[in-house]
Formats: structure tokens, sequence, C-alpha cells
């Protein structure tokens, strides 16, 4: 009986250690401009590439038009292989499992590539403003600030997003560059009562840990505009200029 009694006090043990050592948040990155179509600030300015492809030998876009929408796959897949020209972006869900969540911390790791930019041209599209989506993360990757503009505010705001257990947050990120050429990845931090939670967003998804515990984890890649020749898809070809 004693027996019996000390396996259920072992058993219930472990189920209360398992609620407490078990996920306390799920998080999902989009980072496809093109699989952002409920964002119209995204789908329709995130249209900008650069390759080192020589303008010669690049492919009409899309439908053969002169627009930013639908040209993410095409501009990262062969023969382009591209990377993201001005801004790269990424919607970033955050759901509280099991407990209310507290996001605090956010912190930019970038790297600048060694050696000399590539020479690189631009393929550019029109664009167009677009509604400031909620709990908009800016990144300017120049400079390494971080502006958070909780709610659809126009003003920034500390960084501090409260998720209610059961409940989805969303954060949109753009990071920007004018000069230089970065790969970088985003960390965010908080806790959930006494478990502190660290996660490192890459355009594949979150690891666990900060970006220093994930050296193999692919980073988004971002290059200025100012470092880059740029192309328009008019009268079907590729015409200089913007």
């Amino acid at each position: 009986m004693l027996g019996l009694l000390a396996t259920a006090v072992l058993l219930a043990a472990g189920v209360v250690w398992y609620v407490r050592q078990g996920p306390v948040v799920k998080i999902e990155v989009a980072a496809d401009s093109d699989e952002l179509v409920v964002t119209p600030a995204f789908r329709d300015t995130m249209g900008n590439y650069a390759t080192t492809l020589p303008i010669g030998q690049v492919p009409a876009p899309p439908d053969r038009q002169d627009r930013c929408a639908g040209r993410h796959r095409w501009a990262h897949s062969p023969p382009i292989n591209g990377v993201d020209a001005g801004s790269s972006v990424a919607k970033v869900d955050i759901t509280a499992l099991s407990e209310d969540l507290k996001i605090d911390r956010a912190v930019l790791d970038v790297r600048t590539p060694e050696g000399d930019p590539p020479t690189m041209v631009l393929l550019a599209c029109p664009g167009r403003g677009g509604p400031k989506p909620p709990h908009l993360l800016v990144a300017d990757l120049d400079t390494g600030e971080l502006l958070f503009f909780p709610d659809g505010d126009d003003e920034p705001d500390n960084f501090d997003l409260r998720i209610t257990a059961g409940e989805t947050e969303s954060i949109f990120v753009i990071g920007s560059i004018l000069e230089t050429h970065a790969r970088w990845r985003l960390e965010l931090g908080g806790d959930s009562g006494e478990t502190r939670i660290e996660y490192t967003i890459g355009p594949d998804g979150a690891r666990e840990g900060r970006a220093a515990a994930n050296p193999d984890q692919r980073p988004f890649e971002t290059i200025g505009e100012f470092l880059t020749t740029p192309y328009r898809f008019r009268d079907g070809a590729w015409q200089p200029g913007r």
C-alpha cells in the first residue's frame, strides 16, 4: 500500500513537473511578402530585389508586369537568386499556450559580410503606401536602432507586449537599410511567471535561445539600394533607372 502511495505521489509530481516545464509559447514566422496578402503595406511595397545576375540575363517579372506584388519567390529562385533590397519583412505570430506572457526584449543581431559588397543590379518596382499594421517593429539596419509602434500608433513606445493565455499577437517586422549590406536576425525575450523565454527570429522561423546559441540559423539578408544600379521593367524590357 505504501509502495502504491509512493508511486502515485511520484506520478503526480511528474505531471506537475511536465506542466511547468512544457512549452509556454508558440512562435510562427512568415517572411515571404507574396504570402502577406492581408497586409497591403507589405504586399504592395515589398518587391525590390538585388541580384548579381547581369541585367541582360534577368528574366521578365511575373506576368511581365511592372508591379511589386508577387515577386518574392521569383526573385529568390534561380537564375536570379536575389536578396531583399531596401528592406526585409516578416510577420511574427506569438501564441501564449498555457500562461499569460510578457514579451519585453527585442534586440538586433546584425552582421556585415566581409569584403566589399558585390556588384548588384536593383530590380525595382513602383510600390505604394498602405495602412500601418498593428504592433510594428522597425529596425534600422544601418544604425541598429529599433522602434516599436504598438497598436498602429504613429509614435514609438517601449517594447512591452502582453499576451493572454490562449491568445495570439502578431508583430510585423521591417528591417530597412540604405547604405550597407547586412545579414541579421531578431532576438525576442520575455517571461511567463517564473519562466524566462528567449527566441531568435530568422526567415525560416523561430529558434529557442539567443542568436549566439543558434550560429547555423539562416539570417535575413538585406542590401541597401545605394549599393545597387536600378532597373525597372517597362515596355516589355528592363530599362535603367527607377
